[in-house]
């Protein structure tokens, strides 16, 4: 398990203030929503099993101007989504 990884880096990035996290039920795995709430709870989201609200999400805050990561396990992303998004750009 590297989730201590992420988690350590999560809690450094998070002191920065313009860092969130999206998790799509997967922040007890992952180590992002552990990590950021150790910092600002307020910035760690974790949206259930929604994968496209999930990058829908990670979109809107990455607009909003912060580093944003998001998270679930590959199979699940939703490539319309980060289509979309990557057009959009």
């Amino acid at each position: 398990m590297a989730s201590w990884v992420v988690t350590g880096c999560m809690k450094e990035f998070g002191r920065s203030g313009k860092i969130a996290t999206v998790d799509a039920d997967l922040a007890s795995t992952s180590g992002l929503e552990g990590g950021l709430s150790w910092a600002d709870s307020t910035k760690a989201f974790n949206v259930g099993v929604a994968e496209s609200n999930m990058m829908n999400l990670g979109e809107a805050l990455a607009v909003l101007g912060y580093n944003t990561w998001v998270s679930t396990f590959c199979p699940f992303f939703d490539w319309r989504v980060m289509r979309r998004i990557a057009i959009g750009y």
